[in-house]
């Protein structure tokens, strides 16, 4: 069967199972759908061989931790150490995107710019209120309140970490936006070189994708 059948007929397969669902559920299966696409051609341009990736990543049975190395086709990650440092209160004041400055957003304590988006993340687009906000717990979780903004981590599930992770991913990754800092959050630190050291069984150390933040 050709491979472009495969996201046909798993997309079809789900609509039945859509329709059950209440709004927000809909709302986060379509947004997660456009995202691995997204990350989908994000990667197919940089990577050599693609078999199969395509379904991979529509099953999730990739790791998202995995493109924070794919550069423009090279396989180094980049170096972290010389980025701005924001704290929360500055990210707001720097990057709420109104009056000419830049849209930034957080994710497990990287920094984005995503100015390029300003109709989603611009004043009057449907995420506006994500500009200046960490939205790591948002994201993972699928609350997209300005409620779920800014919120601790700790208590996220696995799931919802493998969640927040393909959203980095699809950040990392997008042509329009861009790694301009990280988050003074030593809390946040902890946490993520847990996320990134340990692989799925919680057994090996990965340190190629060791941030040095």
């Amino acid at each position: 069967m050709p491979p472009v059948i495969w996201p046909i007929l798993i997309g079809a397969a789900s609509i039945g199972v859509i329709q059950l669902m209440a709004p927000r559920q809909v709302d986060n299966i379509v947004m997660g759908l456009v995202r691995d696409l997204g990350r989908y051609k994000a990667k197919k341009r940089r990577m050599a061989n693609t078999k199969g990736l395509m379904l991979q990543i529509l099953l999730q049975k990739d790791d998202p931790l995995q493109d924070l190395r794919l550069l423009d086709g090279s396989e180094t990650p980049e170096n972290t150490q010389d980025l701005p440092t924001f704290t929360m209160d500055e990210l707001v004041e720097f990057g709420d995107g109104q009056e000419g400055r830049p849209i930034l957003l957080a994710l497990y304590g990287r920094v984005y710019d995503v100015s390029l988006g300003h109709k989603f993340y611009g004043p009057s687009g449907a995420y506006e209120h994500f500009a200046g906000h960490d939205v790591t717990y948002s994201l993972s979780t699928g609350c997209k309140t300005v409620e779920c903004l800014d919120q601790p981590i700790d208590t996220l599930t696995e799931k919802q970490q493998k969640e927040g992770k393909r959203w980095l991913s699809f950040f990392h990754l997008h042509d329009k936006y861009s790694l301009v800092g990280k988050l003074e959050d030593d809390h946040w630190h902890n946490l993520l070189e847990e996320l990134v050291l340990t692989d799925e069984q919680g057994e090996a150390e990965n340190p190629i994708l060791h941030p040095e933040m």
